[in-house]
C-alpha cells in the first residue's frame, strides 16, 4: 500500500481524531493500521478528507490484512459489502503461537519473591485482601 504522506493538516486531524492513543504523524505512517480505524470511527467528513490518498482498492487491501481487534462487526460487514465480497468473512483474531504459563499463586518458584515485594506475604492473597481493606479503610494493625 502506498504511503499515505504528504501528511497534510486535513489527514493530520483526521490521523488525531480516530487513532487517538497515537502521534498523528506516527499514525499516519502505518497506512493500513490508520485506515482501518478510519473505516471504523471515520465519520463522512473523515472520508471525504482521505478520499484523495484511498479509495476502494486501499479500502479492499485494509480488509485483506486488517489487524484484530480495530474492527466492529457492524464496521466489517460495511466495509466488506462495500468491496463486493460475499460471504463476509469472519473478522480478523488475534493468534496466540504459545499459551501464556499459569503458575499457582501457592507453588514455590520465583514468584514467592515477588509476592513477597508486593507485601502479600507467604500466606497468598488473604494478605493481599487484608491489607487491601486496611489501606482502604485506613484501619490501625
Amino acid at each position: 500500500m502506498k504511503p499515505l504522506l504528504p501528511a497534510t493538516q486535513e489527514l493530520l486531524n483526521v490521523a488525531r481524531r480516530v487513532v487517538w492513543f497515537k502521534e498523528p504523524q506516527e499514525a499516519l505512517s502505518d497506512p493500513v493500521h490508520f485506515l482501518a480505524h478510519v473505516m471504523t470511527y471515520g465519520t463522512i467528513e473523515d472520508l471525504a478528507a482521505i478520499e484523495s490518498v484511498a479509495g476502494k482498492e486501499e479500502f479492499c487491501e485494509v480488509l485483506d490484512t486488517a489487524p484484530p481487534g480495530i474492527f466492529d462487526k457492524h464496521s466489517w460487514n460495511y466495509w466488506n459489502l462495500k468491496c463486493g465480497r460475499k460471504p463476509t468473512p469472519p473478522l480478523p483474531v488475534r493468534s496466540y503461537k504459545q499459551s501464556p504459563k499459569i503458575v499457582p499463586l501457592t507453588e514455590n518458584s520465583e514468584y514467592d519473591e515477588l509476592l513477597q515485594l508486593a507485601g502479600i506475604g507467604s500466606s497468598g492473597l488473604g494478605d493481599l485482601a487484608e491489607n487491601h481493606d486496611k489501606y482502604l479503610y485506613n484501619l490501625k494493625q
